[in-house]
C-alpha cells in the first residue's frame, strides 16, 4: 500500500515539473492566463507593468552590450588604449562601456606565433538545451527572475487598501520569435490574493515587445559572414590608402609607387606616427559610408545621375551586397569608427619611426649614375568597427538599437583571415631584403648594450638597424643585451625606441669579426614653457616700451613649434607644438637634447582701427591725392628666425638640470595706439622678424 502510494507521489511530482516546463515553453500560454477576476485586476496590472519594465530593460541591455545583459570583465579581456589586442571594443576610453567582438584576431598584432581568429563571444540566440543560460533568450529570462522582485516590492502597496498578496518564486521564459516579430516574456508566478475574506489566485503572466530582435540578430550574423567572405572592412582601408597615398609629398606612402632609377633624386620619407594619425582620421568618414543592401541604409546612397560630381559622391558609398534577393529588412545599419580608438599600424620598409623606401646600388648602374629606389610599401593595419542596427518602430515608436563589433585586419596589403593566415609573413620578415639575409656578408657576433643616459639602467626593446649601401637591415632588438650578427660594410648603426631619442653611429664592420658596443640613449624631459610679451609702441618711434600680460578673455593665442634639427648623433627630426589660449600658465613640452628651430604664431581676434586718411602718391610731376577709408583689422603674425644663430641649443646637462623654458614676444601696440595709426604703420608687421632679432637678448628662449 505505502509502496504504491510512494510511486503515485513520485509520478505526480515528475508530472508537475514536466507540466511546469511545458507551461513555460509551450505554445498555448495565453490560454493558461484566462480571465482575471475583477478583484484581482489591480494585482494583475501591477505585475504586468513590472514584467514589462524589467523585460524592456533586459532587451535594451542585450542591444547595448552585443547580445549580453552584462559584460563580465573576467571573461572579456579589455586592454585600455589597445582595442586591437582586446576581446571587445571599449566605446569610451577608461569606462566600462564595452561591446564584444563577434569576430576578431585573438593573437598578437604581429602574428609572430601565427594568426588566430575567434568568434566565441558571439552569443547564441535561441535555447537549445545546452548552456541555455548563456543564450540571449536565457539571459533575458534569468534577468527577469532575478530583478522582478525589486519592482514588485513584496506587494507592500496593496496592504494600504486591505489586500494581502503572497507570491511564489517566479519562473520566466523568453521567446524571440521570427514569425510574430515579437519578443515574448512568459512568467509563471502563483499568487494568493485575499481581501475582505475573499480569496483569489493568479499564476500566469505574459508581455510582448514589438522588437524585431530575431531578424536584427540574423542581420548582424549575415553582416559578419559577409565580412569573412568579402572583407568589406579591409576594402575600405585599402581604398583609403590608395586614394591618399603617392609620391610628390603625399601624406601617406603608396603601396605600389614604382621605382626611381636616379641616384641624384632625394628619397621621400614619412613619419609613421603621422601616417597612423592620418589613417585614423580618414577611417571615420570612410567606415561611415558603408551601406548594406536589403536595409534602409541603402536608401541613403546618393544618386544624382551620370555627371562627374554624382560619380564622386557615389564613390564615397561602399555598398555591401548581403545577397538576400528582394528581401527588405526594416532596419537602418550604421558603421562607426572613432579616431579615439587607436589602430595598429606597421608599414615596411621602415627605420624606427621613419618609413623610407628600399634603395640599392647595383655596381653597373652606379657607374652610370643610377640606383634603384623602390617606393612599394607593405601595410599592416588592424582597427575596430562598431556596427549599430536600428529598429525605429520598436517599443511603439521609441526605437531600439542593437550593437556589435568586429575587428578588421590587413596584412601585407591583403585582408587576413583564418583561411589565409598560415601564409602570412610579418612585416619584420618581409622587409628583410636578400642582401640582409646573406650570411656570407655578415659580421661575427656583435654585442650591443644600451643604457639610459640618466639612470644608466639597461634599456630593453631597442630596435637595431644597420644601413649600408642604402639598404636598411633590421637586426633585432635589445634584451639585456643584444647579441647577433650585423651586415658587414661601411655605413650606419641606428637604434630606436619610442621613449628615447634615436641614435645614429657611423661604423666600419668587417665580415666574421666580433664587436662589443655600448651606447647611451636620451630619454624625453618634460619642461614647463611660459611666454611673456613686450609691447612695441609708436610713442617711442615703434620701439620697445613696456611689458603687458596676455588677455584672459580668449582673444589672444600663441602657438610655439619646436623642431629638432637632425645631427650626426641622431637623424631623428622631431616637432613639438605648444598652444596658449585663454590660460597663459606654463604649458608642458617633452624635448630631447639637441638644436631646435623655433617658429611662433600670434593671433588677436579683437579688431583695431586705422582711421580714414588722405595721402599724396606718385612722382612730383604727377602727384595725386587719394583717400584711404577707415580699416578694421585684426592683429596676427608668424615668425621664423630662419637663421641657425637664433636656434635653441640644449645640451644634455642643461636639459636634465633645468625644468622651465621662458620666451618673450614683441607685439605691436596697435590697440592702444589706434587713434594715431595710419597705413604706413602696418609696415611694423612686415618688419616683425627684424624687431625680434634686434632685441633677441631680451626675449630669447631661456632655460631656468
Amino acid at each position: 500500500m505505502f509502496i504504491i502510494l510512494g510511486i503515485i507521489l513520485l509520478f505526480s511530482a515528475a508530472l508537475f515539473f514536466y507540466i511546469k516546463g511545458e507551461i513555460i515553453i509551450g505554445g498555448d500560454f495565453e490560454d493558461l492566463i484566462g480571465t482575471t477576476p475583477m478583484e484581482a485586476q489591480p494585482v494583475k496590472e501591477y505585475v504586468d507593468q513590472c514584467l514589462y519594465n524589467i523585460g524592456k530593460e533586459a532587451i535594451i541591455r542585450i542591444g547595448e552590450n552585443g547580445g549580453y545583459i552584462e559584460i563580465d570583465p573576467a571573461t572579456v579581456t579589455i586592454i585600455p588604449g589597445r582595442p586591437t589586442l582586446s576581446e571587445g571594443l571599449e566605446i569610451v576610453p577608461n569606462t566600462d562601456i564595452v561591446v564584444p567582438y563577434w569576430f576578431f584576431m585573438s593573437s598578437d598584432d604581429t602574428c609572430q606565433n601565427g594568426c588566430v581568429f575567434e568568434d566565441y563571444l558571439k552569443p547564441k540566440l535561441k535555447k537549445t538545451g545546452v548552456d541555455d543560460l548563456l543564450t540571449i533568450e536565457g539571459q533575458i529570462a534569468s534577468f527577469v527572475e532575478e530583478n522582478l522582485g525589486s519592482c514588485l516590492r513584496d506587494f507592500d502597496s496593496f496592504e494600504q487598501v486591505g489586500m494581502s498578496v503572497s507570491a511564489s518564486n517566479p519562473v520566466a521564459d523568453a521567446v524571440i520569435d521570427r514569425a510574430s516579430k515579437y519578443v515574448s516574456i512568459r512568467l509563471r508566478m502563483p499568487l494568493s490574493i485575499e481581501k475582505g475574506g475573499v480569496n483569489t489566485s493568479l499564476e500566469y503572466f505574459l508581455q510582448k515587445f514589438d522588437v524585431g530582435l530575431y531578424n536584427m540578430y540574423n542581420l548582424a550574423t549575415h553582416l559578419t559572414r559577409q565580412e569573412l567572405k568579402n572583407y568589406y572592412l579591409e576594402q575600405v582601408v585599402t581604398n583609403l590608402i590608395t586614394i591618399f597615398s603617392g609620391l610628390n609629398n603625399s601624406i601617406i606612402p603608396p603601396p605600389y609607387g614604382g621605382v626611381d632609377f636616379f641616384l641624384s633624386n632625394p628619397i621621400q620619407t614619412w613619419d609613421k606616427k603621422e601616417v597612423k594619425l592620418h589613417i585614423q582620421n580618414f577611417l571615420n568618414p570612410y567606415v561611415a559610408n558603408l551601406k548594406p543592401t536589403n536595409t534602409l541604409a541603402i536608401s541613403k546612397v546618393v544618386n544624382l545621375g551620370d555627371d562627374q560630381w554624382s560619380d564622386t559622391v557615389n564613390k564615397l558609398n561602399y555598398v555591401i551586397d548581403l545577397e538576400l534577393g528582394e528581401l527588405l529588412l526594416p532596419f537602418d545599419v550604421q558603421f562607426v569608427y572613432s579616431p579615439d580608438w587607436p589602430i595598429y599600424l606597421d608599414v615596411s620598409p621602415s627605420l624606427g619611426d621613419f618609413i623610407l623606401p628600399d634603395r640599392s646600388y647595383p655596381t653597373i648602374m652606379t657607374f652610370l649614375g643610377y640606383g634603384l629606389t623602390r617606393y612599394d610599401f607593405s601595410y599592416d593595419v588592424s582597427f575596430p568597427v562598431l556596427i549599430k542596427i536600428s529598429d525605429e518602430a520598436a517599443f511603439k515608436g521609441e526605437g531600439y538599437d542593437f550593437y556589435f563589433a568586429m575587428e578588421a585586419n590587413l596584412r601585407n596589403n591583403q585582408a587576413l583571415f583564418a583561411s589565409n593566415s598560415d601564409n602570412y609573413v610579418s612585416n619584420d620578415e618581409a622587409e628583410q631584403s636578400l642582401i640582409c639575409t646573406d650570411e656570407a656578408s655578415k659580421t661575427g657576433d656583435v654585442t650591443i648594450e644600451v643604457r639610459d643616459y640618466l639612470t644608466q639602467e639597461e634599456i630593453s626593446h631597442v630596435s637595431i638597424f644597420s644601413e649600408f649601401a642604402g639598404v636598411s637591415c633590421r637586426a633585432g632588438e635589445t634584451s639585456s643585451p643584444f647579441v647577433g650578427k650585423l651586415k658587414a660594410g661601411i655605413g650606419h648603426l641606428t637604434l630606436t625606441h619610442p621613449d628615447y631619442l634615436s641614435v645614429n653611429n657611423f661604423l666600419v664592420l668587417v665580415e666574421n669579426k666580433t664587436y662589443d658596443f655600448s651606447f647611451e640613449m636620451y630619454p624625453e624631459k618634460t619642461l614647463n614653457v611660459s611666454v611673456f610679451k613686450k609691447m612695441i609702441s609708436k610713442s617711442t618711434g615703434w620701439g620697445i616700451n613696456d611689458d603687458q600680460v596676455f588677455s584672459e578673455e580668449g582673444n589672444e593665442q600663441v602657438i610655439l613649434t619646436f623642431e629638432r634639427v637632425p645631427d650626426e648623433d641622431s637623424k631623428q627630426r622631431i616637432k613639438k607644438t605648444v598652444f596658449f589660449y585663454d590660460d597663459y600658465s606654463p604649458k608642458s613640452v617633452k624635448l630631447y637634447p639637441g638644436e631646435y628651430e623655433l617658429s611662433i604664431v600670434y593671433m588677436n581676434t579683437d579688431e583695431f582701427t586705422i582711421p580714414r586718411e588722405t595721402k599724396k602718391v606718385g612722382p612730383w610731376w604727377n602727384r595725386k591725392t587719394i583717400t584711404i577709408p577707415a580699416m578694421d583689422l585684426t592683429l596676427g603674425f608668424s615668425l621664423d628666425y630662419n637663421e641657425s644663430e637664433y636656434n635653441l641649443l640644449i645640451s644634455p646637462d642643461e636639459l636634465y638640470d633645468k625644468k622651465d623654458l621662458e620666451l618673450g614676444l614683441l607685439i605691436p601696440d596697435f590697440y592702444r595706439e589706434q587713434q594715431s595709426l595710419n597705413s604706413n604703420d602696418l609696415k611694423v608687421l612686415e618688419d616683425i622678424s627684424k624687431y625680434h632679432k634686434q632685441n633677441y637678448e631680451e626675449i630669447k628662449l631661456v632655460l631656468r
